[in-house]
């Protein structure tokens, strides 16, 4: 890729329920995450080709997943949020339930 100041970074949103799948969460978001910082690091002065971010269902901010670990979203999927370029959803018996 080119280094290209004008290109903004692609939105990835990741929507988790209380009681998601730990893995299903982090694994695809460590992917983003760690595109971006190569890609950074092979550009020196571009600006991250991701944004990553995390979304939950819960009315707070903080939600546990099933493993017992407590998370603290970015925000909750309620609160207004500009244009998303990928949402994906992290499974579990939170979303296989409902």
């Amino acid at each position: 890729m080119t280094n290209n100041s004008s290109r903004t970074a692609r939105r990835i949103v990741f929507v988790a329920a209380p009681g998601a799948e730990i893995l299903d969460l982090v694994g695809p978001l460590q992917v983003f995450a760690r595109a971006s910082e190569i890609f950074v690091g092979q550009n020196p002065g571009a600006s991250p080709i991701y944004s990553v971010e995390v979304a939950t269902t819960s009315p707070h901010r903080s939600f546990v997943t099933n493993c017992g670990l407590q998370i603290i979203a970015h925000k909750t999927f309620r609160q207004p949020s500009r244009n998303i370029d990928t949402l994906l959803i992290a499974g579990g018996s939170a979303i296989e339930n409902d």
